[in-house]
This record gives C-alpha cells, structure tokens and sequence, in this order.
C-alpha cells in the first residue's frame, strides 16, 4: 500500500494528462477520448482514455500485464518500490486493474479533471485542455 504519496501521484497524473494533451495531434487525441462524440470529454470517458493510454505505453508486449521489466523499460532511474506499490498482489504483474485502482484509491484523476474543468459543468471541452496546455508550459 502506498502511505504518504498522493503528492507523488498527482504529479505522475498531471504527466499522464500532459501525454494527453501533448500527442502529435491534441485535436485527435480528444476526439479519441470522447467515444460518445458529443464534443466533450465527460470524467468517465477522460478517466478511461488516461488509464487506457497509460497502460499501453508500459504494456510493450500487449499481453495486458506491465512485468517489472515493462516497467523498468520506461522507468530507468525509479525506485522499484513504486513498482511493488501498484502491485497489490504481489504477483509481479500490475494488471489494468490494480492500476486503475492505485490512481483511483487516492482520488487523483478525479482531482486532475476538476482541476481542469474550468467552468465547472463536469465535462472537459477541448478550449478548456488547450487553456490548460498553455498556462502550464
């Protein structure tokens, strides 16, 4: 169990909502995140999207699972500690699940949307991610 670090992982989601934001085409990736094409991106959809896109770029293989050594592929200097912490079984795999529930047992994608949701309707536009995208550059 991870004790003390919501900081740590607010950070490591505002990095995963800078992937978001910050593909070769941001237009794109918002349209890929609203499945209902609506023209907004509801918490459930940018929930979703996140952890989905996070996922796979550890997933090297596609087999669904990020081993210890999918992880230190794209986490080098890291601590393995941070590994074993999302592994909740200790089986050395960190499932979709057990992601999902590492980012949501401390609330941080919620915390990261309504940061982002400037006027507070519960729904991203893709104005507000852009706004977003240039006061934090």
């Amino acid at each position: 169990m991870i004790k003390n670090q919501p900081g740590v992982l607010m950070m490591a989601a505002v990095m995963l909502f800078a992937v978001f934001l910050t593909g070769c085409d941001g237009r794109k990736n918002f349209d890929d995140a609203d499945t209902n094409d609506d023209g907004k991106v509801s918490k459930s959809e940018f929930k979703r999207y996140v952890l989905e896109n996070v996922y796979a770029n550890h997933d090297h293989n596609g087999d669904k699972q990020v081993t210890l050594k999918d992880w230190k592929r794209k986490n080098r200097n890291e601590d393995e500690s941070k590994f074993s912490n999302a592994d909740k079984n200790g089986d050395d795999v960190v499932t979709p699940e057990e992601l999902k529930s590492l980012y949501f047992g401390y609330g941080t994608l919620d915390q990261l949307f309504r940061k982002n949701d400037a006027n507070r309707d519960g729904d991203l536009y893709f104005e507000e991610i852009t706004e977003f995208k240039a006061s934090n550059q």
